[in-house]
C-alpha cells in the first residue's frame, strides 16, 4: 500500500489549467473548531550585573569575512532534495496538484497528493518555489511505507527534530532550510482543513508524507522549516 497526502473532498481550490510554473493561486479551508495549532515558542531576557563605564577608542576595522546574502533569486523549478539527518538525497519529480486516485487514504477521502515517484519528492504547485524575496510556503510532498524501507523517500521524516537541515536546490541556487520545530502529526481528515498546514507564510518550508499507525495510515507528519541561507548556482 502506497502512502499519500489526503486532499478532502470538498475543500480541493482552483486547480483548473495549473501547472508547475503556473503557481497558482490555492484556496485555504477554514479551520474546523477545535483543529490543533502548533504551540509557539516563548522568549526571556536576562538581565546581568551593570558594566562598567569606558572611553572608546579608534579601532582598525578588519574586513568583513560574512558573504553578503543575495537580494534577489528568482523562482526555478525543484531540481533535487536532501536532508542529511534522515539519509535523504533526491531528484525531484515536479509539480503535483490533488487528483482524484483510488489510492487515497482516509474516511471518504477520493483526492489526494499522490506523488509519481516512490523514491523522489514532488513539489506542491499550489504553494510556491523557493525565492528571494520569498511571498509564501514552498510545500513538498513524498511517499512513506514501512513495507518498504529502501524504497520511499519520506519514511524517516517523523525522525526530523528541531534544527535538522532540508536543502532544495533549484536551477539558479541552493536554498537551505531549518526545522523550527519537531514534525507535528495532523489527522488525515484535518490535513486539507489546517490553516497552520497551507498557511502563505514568507520564507517558510513545509515537508509532508502520511504516517502509518498500528496498522493503517491514519494521519499526515507535517515538518516545518525556514529558509537560513541562499547560494546562488553559476
Amino acid at each position: 500500500m502506497l502512502g499519500m497526502v489526503l486532499w478532502a473532498t470538498g475543500q480541493l481550490g482552483t486547480v483548473a489549467g495549473s501547472s508547475a510554473s503556473a503557481q497558482p493561486t490555492r484556496t485555504l479551508p477554514v479551520t474546523p473548531s477545535g483543529s490543533a495549532v502548533p504551540p509557539t515558542s516563548s522568549s526571556s531576557t536576562t538581565t546581568g550585573a551593570p558594566r562598567p563605564a569606558t572611553t572608546p577608542t579608534p579601532t582598525h576595522k578588519a574586513k568583513s569575512t560574512t558573504a553578503t546574502p543575495p537580494s534577489a533569486v528568482t523562482s526555478h523549478r525543484i531540481v533535487s532534495v536532501e536532508i542529511p539527518a534522515i539519509g535523504v538525497k533526491a531528484k525531484a519529480s515536479g509539480g503535483i496538484v490533488p487528483t482524484a486516485s483510488s489510492r487515497c487514504e482516509g474516511s471518504g477521502v477520493a483526492i489526494c497528493y499522490d506523488p509519481p515517484v516512490l523514491t523522489e519528492v514532488a513539489w506542491g504547485s499550489l504553494c510556491a518555489l523557493p525565492s528571494i524575496p520569498s511571498h509564501d510556503t514552498v510545500c513538498l510532498f513524498g511517499h512513506s511505507n514501512r513495507f518498504y524501507p529502501d524504497r520511499q523517500v519520506f519514511n524517516d521524516l517523523p525522525k526530523l527534530r528541531t534544527g535538522d537541515k532540508i536543502i532544495v536546490t533549484t536551477d539558479t541556487a541552493v536554498f537551505i532550510y531549518r526545522m523550527d520545530k519537531n514534525p507535528i502529526w495532523v489527522n488525515f481528515n484535518r490535513v486539507s482543513e489546517s490553516d497552520w498546514v497551507w498557511a502563505k507564510v514568507p520564507n517558510r518550508l513545509v515537508a509532508i508524507t502520511c504516517t502509518i499507525g498500528s496498522s493503517s495510515y491514519t494521519g499526515a507528519t507535517v515538518a516545518e522549516a525556514t529558509i537560513v541561507s541562499v547560494r546562488p548556482l553559476g
